[in-house]
This record gives C-alpha cells, sequence and structure tokens, in this order.
C-alpha cells in the first residue's frame, strides 16, 4: 500500500548559547590543527626513517661504531666541551641526523 504524500514540513532548529558556541570553536579549532599536523608527523616520520637508512646504508660496516662515539658525546655532562675536544663546532653535540650522528 502507498504511503502518503506529507500535508506538513515540521522544522527542528537547535540554538546554541554563547557559551556553547566557544565551546565548539575550541573544539573545531583544535581538531582542525589535529588533523593538519598528524599528517605532517607521519610524513616527517618517515623521511627521518629513510635519511636514517640511506645514512647507514652509506656508513658500510663501521656504522655501529661511529653511533656509538655520537652517543657517548650526546650523553657526556658536558656535551658541548666533548664536541669542542673532537674539534667540532658546539651545535655539533647537538645536531641530527640524527643525534646518533648518522652523517659522515
Amino acid at each position: 500500500m502507498p504511503k502518503a504524500k506529507p500535508t506538513q514540513v515540521i522544522v527542528h532548529r537547535i540554538e546554541l548559547q554563547e557559551k556553547e558556541r566557544d565551546m565548539l570553536e575550541v573544539y573545531v579549532a583544535g581538531k582542525t590543527a589535529r588533523n593538519l599536523v598528524e599528517p605532517a608527523v607521519a610524513v616527517g616520520s618517515v623521511w627521518v626513517a629513510y635519511k636514517s637508512a640511506k645514512a647507514l646504508h652509506e656508513w658500510g660496516e663501521d656504522w655501529y661504531d661511529r653511533v656509538q662515539d655520537r652517543i657517548a658525546v650526546l650523553g657526556a655532562d658536558d656535551p658541548i666541551g666533548a664536541a669542542k675536544k673532537e674539534g667540532k663546532p658546539w651545535w655539533w653535540a647537538f645536531y641530527l641526523p640524527f643525534a646518533t650522528g648518522l652523517q659522515k
């Protein structure tokens, strides 16, 4: 049996007060920021993994010793002083790639 056509249209309307609008605005801004940041972090992670793997491949067999040397500098009480002892500039102690010294 066919349905009868509607005879009236009922509109439901939801109104928010100012405080609720402010809360919704903060939520939307946070969600937007999250939607922008998460893909950037994913791309950055892939880039770091690629660069690290490439550097390890270029280093060959002695990469482990080089990594241990850099970790020793980073773990020192005075990493800047330890870098200067090796004849490196002060920022070398904190330079990445990537904290492990995966660079020749």
